[in-house]
C-alpha cells in the first residue's frame, strides 16, 4: 500500500532482467482456452515457489532462492484469458467487481454507464476460484457456459499456484486503459458527433508545429487531418498529457473542453514515476468527474468497458505503485524487438527465443581490455556509451566540493571561460544565499562552461545547443517583487518557467583563502515575465500563458541544476483572448516522469 510517496525504479525492465518464457505460435492468438500454454509455466513456477539452491562466490555458500508470479499485466482480452475471466462483453465482464452490464435487448451493446462504484460488489479470490471450479466440473459445455455467464469466472492453470490471488494479481494496464482506450475513444466520439471537423484538425496541426519539445519526447505525426489514425500508445500519451489542452482551446465546446481537462489532469498525475497518495486520490477524483461529465454530455451509449475500469485503477496503483512499474510499454517495446529478429520461417518461436538469449548473454559479457567497445558496436548494433566528463574531472579534482551528493553530470564539450565582474557578483550573491555559513569571499575569474548536463538520467541543453529543440525548464526559485527592479532568490516562490542559457562550473575562494571547486553545474537562465492572462486555459491548468519578455538578470538567474523541477514544452503563439489577440509564450510543463 502507498503511505506517502512511491518512486519506481525500472530495473525489472532492463534486458538482463527479462526472461522470455514462451512464444505462442501465430498467426492468430488462442481463443478461450490458453491453459495448455500456461500449464508448463505453472509447473516451473511451483518448483520456484518451493525454492532452488544456488551458489555464488560469497562465503554464504548455497542459498535457497524462491520466486513468485505476483502481477499479470496485459490488454483486456489477454488478461481475461490468462486470468480466468469471461470477456469484457459478458454480463459480468469486469475482472475486479461483479457488476452486471445489461443489454436492452439481444444483439445490442451492453450498457457500461453508471459510475457509482459504491454499489459495485467486489470480487474475492476465494469466491472466484470456487466459481471457476464449478464451471470446470460441469458435465456439458452448455452447463459450463451457464456457470461462466452467471459468475464471470473460468478455470485458469494459474489457480494451481498456492499464493496466487486471482483478482488482485490481474492488473489493469494503464497504457491500454487510458491511452489506447479512452483517449482514442473520446476523439472518435468527437468526430462522430461533429465536435471536431477537418478545419479544426488543420488548426491543431499548426499549433502542434509551433511547439518546441525536448528531443527525447517525440513529435506527433504530421497527419492530424487523418483523424489521429495510426497513433502509437506513446504518441497518445504525448498528445493527451502535453499537446491537447493547448491545441483544443477554442476549437471545441467549453463543456467538452472542461470534460477533457479532467481526463488530462488525471493522466498527468498517473503517468509519473513518482506518485504520492494525495496525487493518487486527486487523479481518482479527476477520473470520477470526467466519467460523470462524459456520460452526461456524450450519452450512456458511448461509455466503454475501459471507462468502467478507470475506477479500479486506484486499487492497482495502491498494490503495485506508479504505473511505470506495471504498464505494458516495456513489453510492447520488447515485442517489437523480438519481431525484428530474422528467421527462416521454420520453428520461428524457438529461433526468436534463442536469439534473444544470445543477445542478452553477449551484452553481459566482459570483453578483453581494449576490445570491449569494438565488440559491443558489432554485436549489439548500437554505439557504446562513453563518459564525457574527463575534461571536467581534471578541472574539479583539486579541492573540496560543497554538495557532492548531486546527481548532475556535466556533458562535453567543455570550454574555459572568463567570468565578467557583473556575473561573478551575481554568482557570489547566489552562493552566499545558499551557503551563508561557508564564508565565501569571491569567485575565480576562470570557469568551465558546457551546453548540456544529465540530471537524474535526463539530458538538458541550453538554448544555443543544436542537438536540442527545447531549452525551457521550470523551477521554484525566482520571486519578483512588484516594488523591486530585479527578481530575488526564494525557493518557496511559485513555480515558473525559464530558458536555459549556460551551465557554469566555478572555483570558489573561502574566507581562509582556500580554493573550493564546485563540481555541481549552475544553470544560467532567463525567467519569463508574468502575463495577466496566465490562467487563460483554466486555473490550475498545466498550460499557462507567459509574456514574450524576460526578467532582468540577477542572482536569481543562477540556479543549481538539481533545483530544476522539470522540463517544459514552449510555444510562441497568437492567442485570442476575450478582448484582443496577442502574441504570447504558452508553456506546458512535462509530467514528472520526464525528469524524475
Amino acid at each position: 500500500m502507498i503511505t506517502s510517496k512511491v518512486t519506481v525504479l525500472l530495473y525489472p525492465f532492463k534486458e538482463e532482467n527479462m526472461i522470455v518464457v514462451g512464444l505462442i505460435p501465430g498467426p492468430k492468438e488462442p481463443k478461450i482456452d490458453i491453459n495448455s500454454f500456461l500449464e508448463p509455466l505453472v509447473e516451473e513456477l511451483q518448483d520456484l515457489w518451493k525454492g532452488v539452491l544456488l551458489s555464488d562466490n560469497s562465503v554464504l555458500g548455497a542459498q535457497l532462492y524462491r520466486a513468485a508470479l505476483v502481477c499479470l499485466s496485459s490488454d483486456i482480452p489477454a488478461a481475461r484469458k490468462c486470468g480466468g475471466f469471461v470477456g469484457h462483453g459478458a454480463l459480468r465482464g469486469c475482472s475486479k467487481c461483479l457488476r452486471m452490464f445489461t443489454r436492452s435487448r439481444f444483439g445490442t451493446k451492453a450498457d457500461y454507464s453508471g459510475f457509482d462504484r459504491t454499489v459495485w460488489p467486489l470480487r474475492t479470490s476465494s469466491d472466484h476460484v470456487s466459481f471457476a471450479k464449478m464451471g470446470r466440473r460441469a458435465k456439458s459445455k452448455a452447463e459450463r457456459k451457464r456457470v461462466e455467464d452467471r459468475y464471470g469466472a473460468r478455470w485458469s492453470e494459474l489457480f494451481r499456484l498456492p499464493y496466487y490471488d486471482a483478482v488482485r494479481f490481474v492488473v489493469i494496464d494503464p497504457m491500454h486503459n487510458l491511452l489506447l482506450g479512452t483517449s482514442k475513444h473520446v476523439f472518435k466520439v468527437w468526430v462522430d458527433l461533429g465536435v471536431l471537423n477537418r478545419k479544426a484538425f488543420d488548426v491543431i496541426q499548426s499549433r502542434i508545429d509551433s511547439m518546441k519539445v525536448p528531443s527525447d519526447v517525440g513529435r506527433i505525426p504530421r497527419k492530424i487531418a487523418s483523424g489521429f489514425s495510426g497513433f502509437t500508445a506513446d504518441q497518445w500519451k504525448n498528445w493527451t498529457c502535453i499537446y491537447s489542452l493547448f491545441c483544443l482551446k477554442g476549437l471545441i465546446d467549453s463543456r467538452h473542453y472542461d470534460m477533457w481537462y479532467e481526463f488530462v489532469q488525471a493522466c498527468r498525475l498517473l503517468c509519473s514515476r513518482v506518485i504520492s497518495y494525495e496525487n493518487l486520490l486527486d487523479a481518482d477524483n479527476h477520473l470520477q468527474r470526467f466519467l460523470a461529465m462524459f456520460e452526461e454530455i456524450c450519452g450512456p451509449q458511448h461509455c466503454t468497458p475501459n471507462m468502467h475500469l478507470h475506477l479500479h485503477l486506484k486499487e492497482c496503483i495502491e498494490d503495485y505503485g506508479p504505473v511505470y512499474s506495471f504498464w505494458c510499454f516495456s513489453f510492447e517495446r520488447y515485442n517489437g524487438m523480438l519481431g525484428k529478429y530474422q528467421h527462416n520461417n521454420r520453428n520461428i518461436e524457438v529461433q526468436i527465443m534463442r536469439k534473444f538469449q544470445q543477445s542478452k548473454q553477449l551484452s553481459m559479457m566482459t570483453w578483453p581490455g581494449g576490445y570491449g567497445e569494438a565488440f559491443e558496436n558489432v554485436l549489439n548494433g548500437r554505439k557504446a556509451s562513453c563518459t564525457p566528463v574527463a575534461q571536467a574531472s581534471r578541472f574539479l579534482s583539486d579541492a573540496m566540493v560543497l554538495d557532492n551528493a548531486s546527481h548532475v553530470e556535466p556533458l562535453s564539450p567543455f570550454r574555459k571561460v572568463v567570468i565578467s565582474v557583473a556575473v561573478r557578483n551575481m554568482l557570489l550573491s547566489m552562493y552566499r544565499t545558499m551557503y551563508p555559513g561557508e564564508g565565501i569571499s569571491h569567485i575565480d575569474v576562470f570557469a568551465m562552461s558546457c551546453t548540456r548536463v544529465r540530471c537524474n538520467g535526463v539530458n538538458m541543453a541550453v538554448n544555443s545547443c543544436r542537438s536540442e529543440r527545447s531549452a525551457c525548464v521550470h523551477a521554484k526559485w525566482c520571486y519578483s517583487d512588484p516594488g523591486s527592479e530585479e527578481p530575488t532568490i526564494d525557493s518557496r516562490a511559485e513555480d515558473r518557467p525559464a530558458v536555459l542559457r549556460e551551465f557554469i562550473l566555478v572555483h570558489l575562494v573561502l574566507g581562509n583563502g582556500r580554493r573550493c571547486s564546485h563540481a555541481v553545474a549552475r544553470a544560467r537562465v532567463t525567467w519569463y515575465q508574468y502575463h495577466p492572462e496566465r490562467w487563460f486555459y483554466g486555473r490550475g491548468s498545466p498550460v499557462q500563458v507567459w509574456g514574450l519578455a524576460f526578467e532582468p538578470e540577477s542572482s536569481a538567474s543562477f540556479i543549481p541544476v538539481e533545483h530544476i523541477a522539470g522540463r517544459c514544452v514552449a510555444s510562441t503563439s497568437t492567442v485570442q483572448f476575450e478582448r484582443m489577440k496577442e502574441r504570447v509564450s504558452v508553456i506546458v510543463p512535462l509530467c514528472m516522469a520526464s525528469l524524475s
